[in-house]
């Protein structure tokens, strides 16, 4: 993937981290092994191998560059209560991602590291959750479209929407 972006030979200055498997619902005691090792593969390993390269390879050149990561309010972070119930490898592993963007930006301080931490968003990785959660989920508030979660993402990097 890294050398196929330095082959592109186009300017990069923006890497956003979003890609995430759907939640496995389990609580925390009933998380497995195999479900924390995707999740640690994809929103840990991967995450950090890409921008390791992205920045070795493209960003070290300019010294500048934008690294966004989407976690996730389930994570909890300002809830005295915890991380969101049922959750388990999916907060787990966003923590891990957020230890990967910390590490970035101690490492190289002209990078420019954000994060974005929005709740339930209308895409298909609502489908692992039951009619009847997401009917609570409604009633406490509005599930935010893609569009919505999208002007928040480029209102943090200071972007204009495309």
């Amino acid at each position: 993937m890294i050398a196929a972006l330095v082959d592109w030979g186009q300017s990069i200055e923006v890497v956003i981290l979003g890609a995430s498997p759907p939640p496995v619902l389990a609580p925390f005691g009933a998380v497995g092994a195999a479900d924390m090792e995707m999740f640690w593969k994809v929103n840990v390993l991967g995450n950090q191998q890409l921008v390791a390269g992205v920045v070795k390879k493209i960003l070290r050149k300019q010294k500048k560059g934008q690294i966004l990561g989407i976690l996730s309010e389930a994570m909890g972070v300002n809830d005295p209560e915890g991380a969101a119930s049922n959750f388990g490898a999916y907060t787990i592993s966003k923590y891990g991602l957020l230890g990967v963007l910390k590490q970035a930006k101690g490492d190289y301080p002209w990078l420019d590291v954000k994060t974005v931490s929005p709740a339930f968003i209308q895409t298909p990785m609502l489908d692992v959750f039951d009619d009847r959660y997401l009917e609570l989920v409604r009633e406490a508030g509005p599930i935010a479209s893609a569009k919505e979660v999208s002007d928040v993402i480029f209102a943090t990097l200071g972007l204009k929407d495309v």
